[in-house]
Formats: structure tokens, sequence, C-alpha cells
């Protein structure tokens, strides 16, 4: 669920309910996932962002210290986004997502991430 994701660090543009995350600056989101059945699995995040200059937040994807996967959130509503897939062993894996691309400028536009589901599905053994 998006209320284990936990921001590593601190930042003053960070906000959590248990519906909603929003990255108003450059952020690394921490969970852990158990695979119950090793295979292929595929992550989606149920995000928005808001754009900068036609670019908006990209999201990198690591399981486990590798990034297997990077997505530019290019929508200003909530949809559902393939982040990648990932070969898991059964067991415990740390995910990571990565926001790295946050810029503010002098006209008033701002890269943010709105993040409101996250998930994991079993697609190949």
């Amino acid at each position: 669920p998006l209320s284990a994701l936990r921001l590593i660090g601190e930042s003053a543009y960070f906000t959590q309910t248990p519906n909603r995350i929003e990255c108003r600056n450059n952020a690394v989101l921490e969970t852990r996932v158990l695979a119950a059945t090793p295979g292929k699995y595929e992550f989606r995040a149920v995000a928005a962002s808001s754009p900068l200059r036609d670019v908006f937040a990209v999201v990198d994807l690591e399981i486990d210290g590798r990034i297997v996967g990077s997505r530019e959130i290019r929508s200003t509503g909530n949809q559902a986004h393939e982040l990648g897939t990932a070969e898991l062993s059964a067991g415990e894996h740390v995910l990571r997502l990565l926001y790295r691309n946050d810029e503010f400028a002098e006209n008033g536009e701002d890269r943010n991430l709105f993040l409101c589901g996250l998930s994991a599905k079993l697609v190949g053994n």
C-alpha cells in the first residue's frame, strides 16, 4: 500500500496521507515488498505530475539496488503508469521510487510528482 512508502532523508516539500504522496522536490521513497512466488512482476503507479517546459516528473523504479524501469508521468490527472518489470525471487525485496528531475522556473512553472497508488502484479513464472 501507498502508506508503506517512506521518504529517505528529509524534505520540507513532502507530504503524505494514507491516499496521496506529494513530492514537491526531489525524493527517494522506499518500502519492502514480499514476493510470495518467484517470477516476473510488473509494477504500476497511479500518479500525476505537473510539467515544466512540457517535461513531466520522471520516476525510476529500483529493486534491491538495481534500476529496473523509468517512466515519465505524462498526466496532470491521476492515471495508471507502468514503472517497470523485474524478476524476483521468493522473499523480501527493497523497492525504491526515485524522483530526481524536480525544477521550478521564474515564470511560476513547477514540476512536481503526486502518487495515489502503487501495485505489483505477478505476470510470469
